[in-house]
């Protein structure tokens, strides 16, 4: 009976951590209309107007996306989670190819992220 009351109160602690998680985890905001997401406007508008010309004019060459995204905190979030939470959900590079390279930015931490997908590891290590 003690045995079987320590495993019900196991599984709640259990179902309960992970509801936190779930609840507490930072949310991916929806992806940029022109590969530049900057939640702080840390980027002045010439500069990202120029970077939208350029990331656009790159994936029309080379059909390789390239995503910067500068957000205010991670909101204690690990970096290199958060930029693959991001990389997936904003789809980033082609379906086939996996050609997309995303730079997080987080000001408040004053830490940065280059996530690369596999298809350009091989031009593009950041190991």
């Amino acid at each position: 009976m003690k045995i079987r009351r320590a495993a019900i109160a196991f599984g709640i602690l259990i179902q309960l951590t992970l509801l936190c998680s779930l609840t507490f985890a930072k949310e991916v905001p929806l992806p940029p209309e022109h590969f530049v997401f900057d939640e702080v406007s840390a980027i002045d508008t010439p500069s990202r107007t120029e970077l939208e010309r350029l990331t656009n004019e790159h994936e029309r060459l080379t059909s390789e996306q390239i995503y910067i995204a500068v957000f205010k905190s991670l909101d204690d979030e690990n970096i290199a989670q958060y930029s693959e939470k991001i990389f997936r959900a904003w789809k980033i590079g082609q379906f086939k190819k996996n050609n997309g390279v995303l730079i997080l930015v987080s000001t408040h931490e004053k830490t940065a992220r280059i996530s690369v997908g596999f298809g350009l590891e091989h031009l593009l290590n950041v190991d």
